[in-house]
């Protein structure tokens, strides 16, 4: 039977219903005549490539035959000409996108690019500069491109041999795409959601006396892009999405909306990180009569993930290393399991962490529990630490956690412990995989011993004590709630040498209520 992302999720297909319906907040308002103008100068400007990705279709229906989608003139370009021929169809969305801030894994990084003459990022041969978040975007259109074209070698051509993709995952991967993507019109869908997805990362100010968006709730701190992009486009705003909006394109629009809706509360590689808690994973419920969507978004995660990188290297999918795809394929398998109703939650977050137990112990790492709060809590930091095929960092992570005191210990391991479930409030330290990354890079570059990258460690933990804020399970509660707490704002110290010489400096970094985003009143139990 051939591979297929539906097959992935086929336990949540079934065949003999229809779509349901959206949430009523989510169905098609009519649009503003603000937003019926941003809607045909989008079609516009997207019309050349639209006829570029053209390719013959498969038969009508059949879901079993590979699509021709590389004969698509689109993907007969070189690199180049690919990056400046999405420039002219999508220089507006570029243009958003440079003026998002850095993430906190893109601060400092120097960018390696491979574009043109002069070997230039994405970026650069497009703007004549580099900003991160084009980097990011384009190295994802560019990976599905080397995806469809079978290009292995160029696809992971500077990624560490020890943790390559290997030529089977890459294989897998592409034939999930090929028989995924059946039309023209999906595979300018695909390509289309990318970008959208990320123009949430675009910097603004905090809206107020605006209309709330579906699924928010009043705050005063900054909900997440992913929240912020879904709002948008609920409120027309979003002149790709509205080139969806038509007859013909009906279904796709329905699909783009709720990828978005369920991007806004589900990130998956946070899921893979043990970033997020598992209240976050309770809304792959709500596409379960979707399939289809529920494809396009798995797609669209894993084109994103390939480009994750590309601020630091643009030259391959550097981010889809063979550990990042397992951990990738197993988290979807867990996701398909809730959506069945064949596993709860809680269960399915512990199961993650068994296997990424399992794979630590591989290294020599004491075996760890998700039944031993302390144990289960040291097994989060770890795999928030990516530190999970190495013995090494595994045990400095492990020797900065046993270093805070008795006291500290106990209110960070209570703090990971709250699932968000009938058990009170859960916070997701958002970008912490990023911040353990950084300090691991700039120690290595400074040259640090293992002994001193334990207090750089120690402090981050004792900040995330003071994130988790005494919260713990209190299943007396009956009801629950995730907050994520956006941890992007020390960045800067982190990677900067006061940090790295005098690590006690971020003891003295409040921790304020600007820095959590709102509660999600759906997820109350």
């Amino acid at each position: 039977m051939p591979f297929s992302l539906r097959n992935w999720f086929s336990r949540i297909v079934h065949p003999d219903r229809t779509d349901a319906k959206l949430d009523s907040k989510m169905e098609s308002r009519p649009l503003s005549k603000e937003s019926c103008a941003l809607q045909g100068r989008g079609m516009n400007r997207t019309e050349a490539l639209r006829k570029k990705l053209v390719f013959p279709q498969s038969p009508m229906g059949d879901k079993d035959v590979k699509s021709k989608a590389g004969d698509a003139p689109f993907f007969k370009h070189n690199d180049e000409d690919t990056i400046l021929e999405f420039k002219k169809a999508f220089d507006h969305e570029m243009k958003i996108l440079q003026e998002a801030s850095p993430t906190a894994e893109a601060a400092g990084a120097k960018t390696h690019g491979g574009y043109g003459q002069n070997r230039l990022t994405p970026s650069k041969l497009m703007y004549g500069k580099d900003f991160n978040e084009v980097n990011r975007t384009i190295v994802g259109v560019l990976a599905l491109k080397w995806l469809v074209n079978n290009q292995y070698d160029t696809f992971t051509a500077f990624q560490p041999e020890k943790v390559k993709l290997t030529r089977e995952s890459f294989e897998t991967i592409r034939t999930l795409i090929l028989y995924e993507i059946r039309t023209s019109d999906e595979l300018y869908f695909v390509i289309v959601s990318m970008i959208i997805n990320d123009l949430g990362k675009k910097d603004r100010p905090p809206e107020t006396g605006s209309e709330e968006a579906p699924g928010r709730r009043a705050s005063a701190a900054t909900p997440n892009h992913d929240e912020l992009i879904y709002e948008d486009a609920c409120n027309g705003k979003i002149e790709l999405l509205n080139e969806f909006r038509d007859h013909k394109d009906a279904e796709l629009h329905r699909w783009l909306l709720l990828g978005l809706k369920l991007g806004a509360k589900l990130n998956v590689p946070q899921f893979a990180q043990a970033e997020n808690v598992p209240a976050s994973l309770t809304t792959i419920k709500e596409v379960k009569n979707q399939p289809r969507a529920l494809d396009f978004k798995i797609l669209e995660i894993v084109l994103d993930v390939a480009g994750a990188q590309g601020h630091v290297d643009s030259r391959c999918a550097c981010a889809m290393l063979e550990p990042t795809w397992q951990t990738f394929a197993a988290s979807r398998q867990l996701l398909s399991d809730i959506a069945e109703h064949k596993i709860n939650e809680c269960d399915a977050y512990n199961k993650l962490l068994e296997g990424r137990a399992e794979l630590l112990a591989n290294t020599g790492f004491k075996k760890l529990s998700t039944e031993v709060p302390e144990q289960r809590a040291l097994l989060r930091l770890v795999t928030m630490g990516r530190a999970l095929e190495s013995k090494g960092s595994a045990d400095i992570i492990a020797d900065a956690f046993y270093s805070l005191s008795a006291e500290q210990r106990e209110k960070l391991v209570e703090g990971l412990a709250v699932t968000g479930i009938k058990d009170g409030t859960a916070i997701i330290p958002y970008y912490s995989p990023s911040l353990f990354a950084n300090i691991f890079r700039r120690a290595n570059e400074r040259k640090f011993s293992d002994e001193r990258k334990v207090p750089l460690l120690a402090a981050l933990m004792r900040f995330l004590v003071r994130v988790y804020r005494d919260t713990k399970p209190v299943t007396s509660e009956n009801k629950g709630m995730v907050v994520e707490c956006k941890l992007s704002f020390i960045q800067d110290m982190i990677i900067s040498d006061a940090f790295l010489d005098k690590p006690e400096t971020l003891d003295k970094i409040a921790v304020g209520e600007s820095h959590y985003t709102h509660a999600f009143d759906e997820w109350i139990r």
